[in-house]
């Protein structure tokens, strides 16, 4: 995109905002440049269609994620993966308050509804990076924390599960606002305090 950078992300932040809210299917450039504050006829200078500018966005942002994001991310040799987890979802967390239209669109985009609307060359980007990720997670991680009576891939799926249903309860609550920082620090330290009662229920319990 031959703009100055402002302009370019004002338009990129409109535009993953809208297929981030309303999906591929109803998504609409005329949204995208009254928000962008830019003609329509300047969207598609550079966008012959919203398919394109769809696919676009998504190798954006994997750009970004594979390069921003994903080098953040490395088991910690002996750490549990709860711990993991805890140090990952931060990261994930800092990076969400900053880019929040980026991180909205890629949560989007797994729905059936909207990665078909990819070509099959970066439905398998995405799939990968995922993957990446899941592998990063994973690697060097101490197993031997976990409960003896719950086979160790089904305590990870758990403490993903519910890990990841409360960092949506803090994406939403964060969607949207001005974080003040106070707030933001109390956020972790309920996160702590929920951490530690998921441990409580998947881990082996620590004698004396």
């Amino acid at each position: 995109m031959g703009l100055q950078p402002e302009k370019q992300q004002t338009i990129l932040k409109a535009a993953f905002a809208e297929f981030a809210e309303h999906g591929y299917k109803n998504a609409s450039t005329n949204r995208i440049v009254e928000a962008a504050g830019i003609g329509k006829g300047m969207l598609f200078y550079y966008f012959n269609s919203k398919q394109e500018l769809f696919e676009f966005l998504a190798d954006y942002g994997m750009t970004f994620i594979s390069e921003h994001y994903l080098p953040q991310l490395s088991g910690d040799g002996g750490a549990g993966f709860i711990e993991t987890l805890q140090k990952a979802s931060r990261i994930k967390m800092e990076a969400y308050l900053k880019y929040p239209h980026l991180f909205n669109f890629f949560s989007a985009l797994m729905s059936e509804s909207n990665i078909k609307h990819l070509p099959d060359q970066l439905r398998r980007r995405v799939e990968d990076l995922q993957s990446l990720g899941t592998r990063r997670l994973v690697s060097n991680v101490d197993m031997s924390m976990f409960r003896e009576d719950i086979p160790p891939e089904a305590a990870m799926q758990y403490a993903q599960w519910l890990i990841d249903g409360y960092l949506k309860k803090i994406t939403d609550t964060f969607s949207g606002t001005n974080y003040a920082q106070d707030a933001v620090l109390a956020m972790w330290d309920d996160y702590d305090v929920f951490l530690e009662h998921v441990k409580a229920m998947l881990y082996v319990k620590k004698k004396g």
